[in-house]
């Protein structure tokens, strides 16, 4: 049943469990399908049912509005994750995965990556600027050349979401595959 549909029909009968029972199985159709434009419609739809009093029925509404809410979120992240993983050169992917193991030094990472140190260090200060890495505070500060780096939130998910995702070594990306960089790439990446 279209989405119009089920919302034409659940604004004349807002309390009928029928009609929001209809409205919940159109959710789930629509959920595996990610199409995010109807989505979205649907809670524009629900947002503008006129409101039952306070009830099961106006309950259950909001339910369905936050569900589908945080499902638009959950697949703009996931959109966000592949769109930086993409824009990533294979020595970034290789860093985001080796410090999603743990902490590591610059000469470190150089030395497991088989690396050239200066070209670690290059790399990790765009991933630094791209919010993606960051130094790992321990007592004595110093500079990022004895200061461990880490992931931050956002570089674990593209972390996990590259070891998820690659069955070989980001390292083994074919040349010139890459893929077009948009406008939810951080800056600091596109200079890659």
């Amino acid at each position: 049943m279209k989405v119009e549909k089920v919302l034409s029909r659940l604004g004349q009968a807002p309390e009928a469990v029928e009609e929001l029972r209809a409205a919940g199985q159109a959710l789930g159709d629509e959920l595996p399908r990610r199409r995010l434009d109807v989505l979205r419609a649907f809670r524009a739809g629900l947002a503008r049912l006129p409101a039952p009093a306070p009830s099961f029925a106006q309950g259950y509404l909001l339910a369905l509005a936050d569900v589908a809410a945080a499902y638009d979120a959950a697949v703009e992240e996931a959109h966000t994750e592949a769109e930086i993983a993409a824009a990533l050169s294979p020595l970034a992917a290789e860093i985001l995965v080796g410090l999603n193991r743990h902490p590591a030094l610059p000469k470190e990472l150089a030395g497991a990556l088989h690396k050239d140190r200066a070209a670690v260090s290059r790399t990790l200060t765009k991933l630094h600027r791209a919010h993606l890495v960051q130094d790992y505070a321990i007592a004595g500060g110093g500079d990022g050349r004895v200061r461990p780096q880490r992931l931050t939130l956002l570089g674990q998910r593209v972390a996990r979401y590259l070891a998820d995702r690659a069955p070989v070594a980001p390292a083994n990306r074919r040349a010139g595959s890459e893929a077009p960089r948009s406008e939810l790439v951080p800056a600091a990446l596109a200079a890659d």
